[in-house]
């Protein structure tokens, strides 16, 4: 039996993040030398950083089950802790002015409709104006973040139209390619392979057209 092929990191982190953003993460990551680890939920944190000792390297976690839009904003929540300890030290307060400003610029280049959809990416504009400690301390955002969730949203494959997209269970992003008379001709956006899907199939809504 052939080897399955090996994932690359860029591939690996776009089960979780939103259409398009992997490469762009992938190269935040790489740029400053963290290391991130994805997780299992944890009930206390979504998140969290771990500044290195000299000569070894600074390593952020943050929770699998996350909604794709909410891993996105959660790394680069953690990434700021780790890039404002490096310019000021570890003296500063974690949510201080220093993380804040971090935060606001490593996100800031996402904030894009083909990135968020409007009426997140409209509560995401004032979160970074005021920003709260945690996303669990902005109601807003919260509440916002929350309407993405996979378990609130399944569809059935049959309901779609041709170019929408949709997550499986299994993480994996497809977009419509054609119906059939029994199935759905589908492609998966990571390995460019074409796949049936029964109009039954329940998934969850990526994009439409």
């Amino acid at each position: 039996m052939p080897a399955k092929p090996t994932l690359s990191a860029a591939e690996i982190l776009a089960k979780y993040l939103p259409e398009g953003t992997a490469d762009a993460v992938l190269a935040v990551l790489v740029s400053h030398d963290i290391l991130l680890k994805i997780k299992r939920s944890r009930s206390t944190k979504w998140g969290d950083s771990r500044p290195a000792l000299p000569g070894r390297r600074d390593v952020i976690t943050v929770n699998e089950n996350l909604n794709r839009y909410a891993f996105l904003i959660i790394t680069m929540h953690e990434v700021a802790h780790i890039l404002a300890i490096r310019k000021y030290g570890r003296k500063i307060k974690p949510h201080g002015d220093q993380w804040k400003q971090e935060y606001r610029l490593l996100l800031i280049p996402f904030l894009l409709e083909s990135v968020f959809p409007l009426p997140l990416l409209a509560v995401l504009q004032v979160h970074l104006t005021g920003i709260r400690a945690s996303v669990h301390a902005d109601t807003a955002l919260l509440e916002a973040l929350r309407k993405y969730d996979l378990v609130t949203a399944t569809i059935t494959v049959g309901s779609l139209n041709d170019q929408d997209t949709f997550r499986t269970q299994n993480g994996r992003v497809f977009k419509v390619i054609g119906k059939m008379r029994k199935r759905l001709k589908c492609q998966c956006l990571v390995s460019g392979r074409l796949y049936l899907f029964s109009p039954l199939a329940e998934v969850w809504l990526e994009k439409r057209a």
